[in-house]
């Protein structure tokens, strides 16, 4: 009984709407045009001056815009998923929340826990990416300078010196994150116009340098096959990383229903259109061969003696990066806000500042460990350990989705616990009158007539464990696929028949189960955006996220464990035990006193 009723603790979700949300909660401040500048601050960052030239130059070739379409199409299977969350469920956290909702607590303390690490680590990276760039502008005038006065690391975890630019850029950012999520927004949508602007009078610029030739040199446009063009799109698809921030914004939002989707949606166009309008300008300027790894974009121009041009391209990578670190840094206070407010942290981190309308703790504390992180470790070592959470993340939320969609209606609406006006807007819980329900029970007497003829047409408790049992060994097949695609068919000890032969048995495993999973009955509950072609699409996008979760080294794995290790100190020493869904339960568990005086009652009825 003990185990059991761990299990259940871990297990238990939260209600939506016993969450308080109310006058001392986020202001409701975001409109559509916000919500896209932070997405797209936060998308479209050093990936169109540096990651784009070096798939180019490595991977892809000029099909490098290929790789860009299939990571775009990979990234958009994830935001619909986040879509249809952000569109019913209007509170901040995110992937977290979601995970909270339909799957357990544990597992969305593991997914918030995980994202606040790859927040802070992404912040960290782009604040040193910031201060190399900058340091590279003056001829390493800062680096020379601290590596002489102040010395350099001994130790080889740690980066070469300290980086105090790192360090002070990761403070100023802290303080407009203070200053309210409007500031925050307004910064991101001018950083935002400076980017298009720059890239806009790029492409225009190297119009004039366009050399068709330059596709047809050295291999074509395919110089590294179709295989190179798969392994650029695993790069190319953490340029569209950032979006989920939008959904973190949730709460924020003053049209969530429809404001959420449509944001997720235009980032990624916009992102995907720059990205490509970029790549495919580079590569007919300069032969890929010739693109320069460091700085891609001012290097093509500075071959053709277009120094103005090289000059806006400086500026413009200065302001994508401190876009981008300020889209990576706004969703920390508000992850931790959602997690305190859950239970899950200390409550310190749910209080809100009743002028700037954010939690400011949560902003300098997430301040301070970005700033130190990049003040003592280096770029390489922060790349090695960005991405798995937020690919853990994808995959569950895309795994909610299923789970939500093939709940019985009456669990769904006990979870989400509201419903949405025309404007979107949440309303209180429904007043369900008698009449009501005597409705609801003559409609669900004809369905039971129905269901013995066609089947059921609504969801079922047995039908929702079978389709959580599957989906389940579908993650776990697509894992055990994904593992052979990336460590044994490349072994020079395996015959080729037995590289063949298992791919295709997990392939059919995984069609098969899709076959299952798609046979049961879903919900046919109206929701103001709906992921469509459900469970093809978030099971598609399990597969991916879990394939370029594979592609990542060991020692990320390693890294990930360790912060692992420690969140879970932080759940069973504490989250567990003051978990708000926990007093929840204990309240329901009460009985009330009316219900014990009708019991004799209802006892004799039923020995009647």
């Amino acid at each position: 009984m003990a185990c059991l009723s761990f299990w259940k603790r871990l297990g238990r979700t939260r209600k939506t709407g016993d969450i308080d949300t109310g006058a001392d909660g986020l202001a409701k401040c975001l409109g559509l045009v916000d919500l896209t500048a932070i997405g797209i601050g936060s998308t479209l960052g050093v990936g169109i001056y540096v990651l784009a030239g070096d798939v180019a130059k490595t991977t892809a070739g000029p099909a490098v815009v290929f790789s860009f379409l299939l990571a775009a199409v990979v990234s958009l299977l994830s935001g619909v998923c986040y879509a249809e969350f952000g569109a019913r469920m209007h509170i901040t956290g995110s992937a977290y929340t979601y995970a909270y909702v339909a799957v357990g607590e544990f597992i969305a303390f593991i997914i918030g826990w995980s994202m606040l690490a790859e927040c802070i680590i992404g912040a960290s990276s782009v604040a040193t990416a910031w201060s190399g760039y900058l340091d590279v502008l003056v001829n390493g005038t800062f680096s020379t300078a601290i590596s002489e006065n102040v010395g350099t690391f001994r130790w080889d975890f740690l980066g070469g010196y300290p980086d105090f630019v790192a360090f002070g850029i990761s403070c100023v950012m802290t303080l407009a994150l203070i200053m309210g999520a409007k500031f925050s927004s307004l910064t991101m949508i001018l950083f935002t116009a400076i980017n298009f602007t720059v890239v806009f009078i790029c492409i225009s610029a190297g119009l004039f340098y366009i050399d068709v030739e330059n596709w047809s040199l050295d291999g074509g446009f395919f110089p590294f096959g179709f295989a190179g063009v798969l392994k650029g799109a695993a790069t190319c698809f953490y340029a569209f990383v950032g979006f989920d921030v939008i959904a973190i914004s949730s709460e924020e939002a003053k049209n969530p229903s429809r404001d959420i989707p449509l944001a997720i949606m235009l980032t990624l166009l916009l992102s995907f259109l720059v990205y490509t309008g970029t790549s495919l300008i580079l590569t007919l300027i300069v032969p890929y061969y010739e693109i320069s790894a460091s700085a891609p974009l001012a290097g093509a121009f500075l071959a053709k003696g277009s120094y103005m041009v090289t000059y806006l391209v400086a500026v413009g990578s200065m302001v994508a990066l401190t876009a981008s670190m300020l889209g990576c840094l706004f969703p920390i206070p508000r992850l931790t806000f959602a997690m305190a407010r859950d239970g899950l942290l200390c409550p310190m981190f749910a209080h809100v500042h009743p002028t700037t309308k954010v939690p400011i703790l949560n902003c300098i504390v997430a301040g301070s460990l970005t700033a130190l992180t990049a003040l003592f470790l280096s770029l390489e070592q922060l790349v090695e350990m960005m991405s798995i959470g937020t690919l853990l993340a994808y995959t569950l939320v895309a795994a909610s989705v299923i789970l939500l969609r093939y709940k019985p209606i009456d669990e769904q609406r006990n979870l989400l616990d509201e419903s949405f006006d025309e404007k979107g807007a949440t309303n209180q819980k429904k007043d369900t009158t008698d009449a009501s329900m005597e409705l609801h029970n003559l409609v669900k007497k004809d369905l039971t007539e129905k269901e013995r003829l066609v089947g059921p047409r609504e969801p079922t408790g047995a039908s929702y464990h079978k389709v959580a049992k599957f989906t389940f060994i579908f993650a776990v097949t697509s894992f055990l696929l994904s593992a052979f695609l990336t460590y044994g068919v490349v072994s020079r000890l395996l015959p080729t028949w037995m590289k063949i032969i298992p791919v295709f048995i997990f392939a059919i495993m995984l069609v098969l189960m899709t076959v299952v999973i798609a046979k049961q009955p879903q919900s046919t509950e109206e929701l103001p955006f709906k992921v469509p072609f459900v469970p093809i699409l978030p099971l598609l996008s399990i597969s991916c996220d879990i394939h370029l979760m594979m592609q990542l080294s060991p020692a990320t794995w390693i890294r990930f464990g360790l912060w692992l290790i420690l969140g879970l100190a932080v759940y069973f020493f504490y989250g567990i035990w003051h978990s708000k869904a926990g007093e929840e339960e204990d309240d329901d568990s009460k009985l009330n006193p009316e219900s014990i005086a009708d019991e004799p009652d209802v006892i004799q009825g039923n020995y009647e």
